[in-house]
């Protein structure tokens, strides 16, 4: 099979020595089609054409190597350029290779320039090698990205019909208890579906904001449940991290079950009220979550685990065995729920 010549751009105002380096390289079995340019305009075209390398004398007296190393830097840093001189030092020699020159060979010592060149190249394969490889990466990522991006809103188009499907049972039944259970179901829905929503629209697709959800969650909360002739604060304090999805849904499910609790019961005889929800981090990164309101409280003799209200279940099979954490109810002047749960060192928190 035929050699495939290499294409040799030359910087260089003398012809003698131009050839001499062409002859090197070809007794060092090179086969090289080769031009030969003394100027800046000429080696502006040249280097445009894609030559494979650039060999470029240190000394011309209209263009230096020291510029067409800076052109070479700004139009065409892939191609690899080696400085060749008759009369370079080794300061300069550095310099120019901190600038992005692959080597340099003094022209008395052209001997080096076959081995120079054959690295050169090597590097620049390694190097467009490394390239191809990384565009391949980003490329698959993306896809997985978009086909993640897809999984979300389909999953959330999903719940969203289940959710429309339990609305149109809840309006065929008459019976009150039905319609709560299926109310209280759809609302499960569109908590999970909300978060889907979120890690659809967010550039991180496998985090939420606990922060912009809860908010969220709350005003639909504030107008599925209406407190009838009470005026309701909700106060926030969140802190601003994501959360993993694993972790997510669970805390988006037991938030929601509690603020809904706390909007059907925690008012029913009294005029005005607040809501509180708090999220944080303690210094040994143990998540910490308190909703509390000042409603009337919880009945007299109240065990969560003994409760069979299935909503308070289901929070305390969520933080007990799912968050694998610890729930403590506090009545007094209203109710608190205080959460206590760590996220698996798998599941780094927020960065």
């Amino acid at each position: 099979m035929e050699k495939k010549p290499l294409h040799l751009l030359i910087l260089e105002d003398s012809p003698d020595d131009a050839e001499l380096a062409v002859k090197e390289l070809e007794r060092e079995g090179f086969t090289i089609e080769w031009s030969r340019v003394d100027t800046e305009k000429a080696f502006r075209e040249a280097i445009e054409k894609k030559p494979d390398l650039i060999l470029a004398d240190y000394v011309v007296p209209s263009f230096s190597g020291t510029d067409a190393l800076k052109m070479q830097q700004e139009i065409a840093p892939e191609i690899p350029l080696i400085i060749y001189s008759g009369t370079i030092g080794e300061e300069i020699a550095v310099e120019c290779m901190k600038s992005g020159a692959v080597d340099y060979v003094l022209k008395d010592r052209l001997f080096r320039l076959g081995p120079a060149l054959k690295r050169a190249l090597e590097e620049a394969e390694e190097h467009r090698a490394r390239k191809r490889a990384e565009e391949q990466i980003k490329a698959s990522l993306k896809e997985k990205e978009v086909l993640l991006r897809e999984i979300h809103h389909r999953v959330k188009n999903n719940l969203q019909v289940l959710s429309s499907l339990l609305n149109m049972q809840a309006r065929a039944t008459k019976d009150k208890d039905t319609i709560s259970i299926l109310s209280e179901s759809q609302g499960r829905i569109n908590t999970m579906a909300l978060i889907h929503t979120q890690l659809y629209n967010s550039e991180n697709l496998s985090e939420i904001n606990m922060k912009g959800f809860v908010d969220i969650l709350l005003r639909r909360l504030f107008q599925s449940y209406p407190v009838q002739d009470a005026k309701i604060t909700p106060i926030l304090h969140i802190v601003d991290y994501p959360f993993p999805i694993s972790i997510a849904i669970p805390v988006g499910l037991v938030v929601n079950e509690l603020l809904a609790n706390t909007l059907k019961h925690a008012f029913a005889k009294k005029r005005e009220g607040k809501i509180e929800v708090i999220l944080s981090v303690s210094e040994k990164d143990k998540i910490n979550l308190t909703i509390s309101d000042d409603g009337i409280g919880l009945p007299k003799g109240f065990d969560i685990n003994k409760t069979r209200t299935l909503g308070l279940r289901l929070v305390k099979i969520l933080i007990e065995d799912q968050l694998q954490g610890n729930i403590e109810v506090i009545s007094k002047e209203g109710t608190s729920f205080k959460i206590e749960f760590e996220i698996p060192n798998n599941e780094p928190v927020g960065v």
